[in-house]
């Protein structure tokens, strides 16, 4: 029998193996009394390996959320100021100066209004609370409905094409599906200049439907294909992009979710391939 005294020192510190990687642990040393009365310390390990990991994990986070403040919420916001502190200083009764100002002003509010709304999904997405369902999709239907609201938008900017015929379903949530499509030809739009063409194409691979889009346009340089998925990331952050740098996250968060894979493969001035593996419908 052994009275508990309360812990001496408490320290971290790693185990070395003979094989493998050194195991990080967390030292504590107590002091004990026996029945007999004799005092014994006892010494207890705890692999910490998970928690480090864990850390680890929680300062990319924090770091992703402070870039993200600096560039994607406070810069517009130091925008949006400086439209509005112009316009108070009598920019507001010449006709042609406030219109512009007021015009640049939606365009930031739209901005950040998307911001959000991407923010959410993303959260919504990795916490699981939102998984869309084991549902199914219309491959043909879903593209060509994508596809016209893409044309709508941006009228003949881009030749968009797809290939995808009858009965090719993919079991996963329609709503969910269409975010993906959607976010995807948004990208191949805004990179692919004037008269460059967008391409889709669904097609049945065993188990699988194989869904891919294709674009004419300025392509990713290979340094960038590693992280692209990454939240908030963007290839030349100096560059004025109206993209959250959220939509690729959520689109690989989607396809996961959905028991599928996604990859991309891109050439510089030549053009980018995003594709899909996704669970067919049965």
């Amino acid at each position: 029998m052994f009275m508990d005294r309360g812990e001496l020192h408490g320290y971290e510190t790693e185990l070395k193996r003979e094989m493998g990687a050194n195991v990080p642990v967390e030292i504590h040393i107590r002091i004990a009394k026996r029945g007999d009365g004799d005092s014994v310390f006892i010494e207890t390990a705890i692999d910490i390996t998970a928690r480090r990991a864990l850390e680890a994990r929680m300062a990319e986070l924090r770091h992703e959320w402070e870039s993200f403040m600096r560039h994607e919420l406070r810069n517009p916001l130091a925008a949006m100021g400086v439209l509005v502190e112009t316009l108070a200083s009598g920019a507001v009764s010449d006709p042609t100066t406030s219109a512009d100002f007021l015009a640049r002003l939606g365009q930031e509010i739209q901005r950040m209004n998307a911001l959000v709304a991407d923010l959410l999904t993303l959260s919504r997405l990795e916490s699981g609370v939102d998984d869309g369902g084991a549902l199914v999709v219309d491959m043909a239907e879903a593209l060509e409905a994508a596809r016209a609201a893409a044309i709508q938008k941006r009228g003949e900017e881009a030749t968009v094409e797809m290939n995808a015929g009858p009965g090719v379903r993919a079991a996963m949530d329609p709503f969910r599906f269409r975010q993906v499509v959607d976010n995807l030809l948004e990208n191949a739009l805004r990179f692919t200049p004037a008269g460059g063409s967008v391409r889709m194409s669904a097609e049945i691979d065993g188990d699988r439907v194989r869904f891919t889009i294709t674009d004419t346009g300025e392509g990713i340089d290979a340094e960038h294909i590693p992280h692209i998925f990454e939240r908030f990331y963007k290839a030349d952050p100096s560059r004025h992009d109206p993209g959250t740098g959220l939509g690729l996250s959520i689109v690989r968060h989607i396809v996961e979710t959905s028991g599928g894979s996604v990859s991309v493969e891109s050439t510089p001035r030549v053009g980018t391939t995003f594709e899909m593996l996704l669970p067919a419908a049965t």
